[in-house]
């Protein structure tokens, strides 16, 4: 996420200014036409004057930065086709612009924390925070970090704690440069909000579409042969709404599916290096395997070949690999490091943080065969050496990784890892 305020004289006044709201006072969470109260995501909202940053937080300067026309492959569709697609006509999508870095079409759903979105004492702009070198603290967590947030009660109290203790082991300026909060996805209320889940699946339509026989279909003929993702194309043609009992009553793993893949999409259009991801419950208790004040340590001693951390426990069992590192925090966290090729039963999908790498491996591998439940899929099958006859689409047949030879038994298509704190054992079942 871009890290620079916005120049002075494009501030306005202060009769421009919008009243921040007072969360330490309020207890009840907005519906979803209000505004949330740990983030703003007023678009219109414009920078303060350069004396009151530390109180009002703004995205205009990310939503508004100008991204110059690209010249793309023939074989990429034209955004002035008229064509509508398949039956229902609901998916305006072009593949044109979702190849190329696009940091403003990412920032437009993003929003930004309150100064008081935290709790206690840790207000956001607070000083930086020393370590035991007397260094800034906030210098090792440079990885953009998006907290996925359906605005449901009870989002605001999970992260309210997340942003406290970010706070206190960083700063409250490296909060305001790294947090973001990004939707979540519902496909019960599908057509509403359905603009998000058609943003996530922009970039696997822009490379589906380079596969020579997906060159001439619409953006529902392509969908529709993409398992999961197809249900964007199961929908009533009337409404537009999701009404098959038994997609619905799936419907949580779809929108968890539609909204990670969304966190992929918004990392490549913003140009990220290394981010990090985390669901509104990813700092409770008994889920997120290292301190928040970890983070910066795990960021910086990311192995160079890693794809993704998990920095929850999504595996059961005694061991999930190879110890390969232990390392030490800024405020003297003590962290271990294992390869993650041997989940038992992995579910969930708290916490982790992936690379560019992660997002050029998968994004290829779902237009060329679909998704699947994310969790399960990620860490149960494409983290691990692949067991002949696994059923995680077939891999050996993907032929967009390992230089082209596609992924054959006993290799995996993913590098991971997870991190732990040290001398921790993971969580029984």
């Amino acid at each position: 996420a871009p890290e620079e305020e916005a120049p002075e004289e494009e501030a306005p006044g202060e009769e421009e200014e919008e009243e921040v709201a007072d969360d330490d006072d309020e207890e009840e969470v907005a519906d979803d036409k209000e505004e949330e109260e740990v983030v703003d995501d007023d678009e219109e909202e414009e920078v303060p004057d350069e004396e009151e940053s530390d109180e009002v937080v703004d995205v205009a300067d990310e939503e508004e930065e100008e991204v110059p026309e690209e010249e793309y492959s023939e074989a990429i569709a034209d955004d002035s086709d008229d064509s509508e697609g398949a039956s229902l006509g609901l998916l305006p999508l072009r593949a044109r612009s979702a190849l190329k870095p696009n940091p403003a079409r990412a920032a437009s759903w993003m929003r930004v924390l309150k100064p008081s979105a935290t709790d206690g004492d840790a207000k956001l702009g607070a000083a930086r925070p020393k370590d035991s070198s007397g260094s800034n603290a906030d210098s090792s967590w440079t990885a953009p970090t998006y907290f996925i947030t359906l605005g449901r009660p009870g989002e605001s109290s999970a992260i309210k704690p997340a942003v406290r203790w970010l706070a206190e082991s960083f700063g409250g300026d490296a909060v305001r440069r790294n947090v973001r909060a990004t939707p979540g996805v519902d496909v019960s209320e599908w057509p509403q909000n359905i603009d998000f889940a058609q943003y996530a699946v922009s970039g696997v339509l822009a490379r589906a579409r380079l596969l020579p026989d997906n060159r001439a279909r619409a953006d529902e003929e392509i969908l529709i042969d993409l398992p999961w993702l197809d249900i964007l194309t199961q929908r009533d043609a009337s409404t537009g709404a999701v009404t098959d009992p038994e997609l619905l009553s799936r419907g949580h793993h779809f929108g968890c599916l539609f909204a990670h893949i969304a966190q992929w999409q918004m990392a490549a259009d913003s140009g990220n290096a290394d981010t990090m991801v985390f669901e509104s419950d990813g700092f409770i208790d008994g889920l997120l395997g290292v301190p928040a004040s970890a983070l910066g340590a795990v960021q910086a001693n990311a192995p160079a070949d890693y794809d993704v951390v998990f920095l929850h426990h999504p595996g059961e069992g005694p061991q999930v690999g190879d110890k390969v590192k232990e390392f030490t925090s800024e405020r003297g966290d003590e962290v271990e490091m294992f390869t993650y090729e041997h989940p038992d039963g992995p579910s969930g999908l708290s916490g982790y943080m992936f690379s560019d790498r992660f997002v050029r491996k998968m994004l290829p591998l779902i237009a060329s065969r679909g998704a699947d439940m994310v969790d399960a899929w990620v860490a149960g099958h494409l983290c691990r050496p692949l067991p002949e006859n696994d059923w995680a689409y077939n891999l050996p047949n993907y032929a967009g990784a390992n230089g082209g030879r596609g992924v054959q038994w006993g290799e995996k298509f993913l590098n991971c890892y997870k991190v732990m704190t040290k001398g921790a054992t993971l969580p029984a079942k």
